[in-house]
């Protein structure tokens, strides 16, 4: 783990460091005390020196980094909310403030970027590889629709634009006609346009982030099929985990609204992932 630190501290170009902060655990100890000899060797130490203002200023741009990651985990993980519909918005927001990093005048922020840039197109970088769910989720949340995931999509890709629209509009009928065929006894909506229907129809801005499920509750009558579709889409869970252990090395323990599995059971999850970091 020490070494680990070490080398991320060299990857980024740190020549001083101010502090480490690490989970208040036992498992830990090694790790602090190694990186105390590794960091005193570094030409500083805990205990002397002070920091320019221009290291002070390179505190400031990178707290003002990291908070919008921070504030990502918070968003992404939390259970006692719906996120499917926000999750790829956040991503896309991700993407645009990376590209304006890389372009940055800062060198330590522009690196730092870069770097992060490479790792996120690893996951991000082919749109086909990506789960169309995240689209389909994003198109039924009545404020943004088709044209909002264009927009999004041309932030990201650029210009693979129309062939990733294309492919989601296909899921999407596809996954619709899947469900059309599951409720076959429905009536009282005219199925073949009940999809374009919605699509076609404007995107309602006004509408709070509270009041969508209760937007397609009351308009079940006129998508019937839709209605199905949505309460499964917008129902996923986006992280498995809570956002206090997005940044945590520790064992993650399945908290009981993501895991059926009794408490005794969801906490022996972490066990397998202790062992394996012994």
């Amino acid at each position: 783990m020490a070494n680990s630190i070490v080398n991320c501290l060299k990857e980024w170009g740190l020549q001083k460091i101010f502090t480490i902060t690490v989970d208040n655990a036992s498992s830990n100890d090694v790790t602090v005390k190694e990186l105390y000899k590794k960091l005193t060797k570094w030409g500083t130490n805990s205990m002397y020196g002070t920091l320019l203002s221009s290291d002070w200023e390179d505190v400031k741009k990178l707290a003002k980094f990291l908070e919008i990651f921070y504030k990502l985990a918070l968003k992404v993980s939390g259970s006692l909310y719906v996120t499917s519909n926000h999750y790829f918005l956040e991503i896309c927001e991700v993407v645009v403030y990376l590209k304006q990093l890389i372009l940055n005048e800062n060198v330590l922020l522009g690196s730092i970027a870069k770097k992060m840039k490479e790792k996120f197109d690893k996951y991000w970088g082919d749109p086909e590889k990506i789960n169309k769910m995240i689209f389909i989720s994003y198109v039924l949340d009545l404020r943004y629709k088709f044209d909002s995931v264009s927009f999004a999509l041309a932030k990201m890709f650029e210009e693979k634009v129309p062939i990733i629209a294309k492919i989601v509009h296909t899921y999407m009928t596809s996954l619709f006609d899947e469900i059309k065929r599951h409720k076959a006894g429905i009536r009282g909506s005219d199925s073949k346009s009940e999809l374009e229907k919605y699509l076609t129809k404007e995107v309602e801005n006004e509408i709070a982030d509270s009041n969508i499920l209760l937007w397609w509750k009351v308009n079940s009558p006129r998508f019937p099929i839709l209605v199905e579709m949505t309460q499964d889409v917008l129902s996923i869970p986006i992280s498995s985990v809570a956002p206090e252990c997005a940044f945590s090395t520790g064992g993650h323990i399945l908290d009981s609204f993501r895991s059926s599995l009794t408490p005794k059971i969801g906490g022996s999850s972490s066990v397998p992932s202790r062992l394996a970091s012994e």
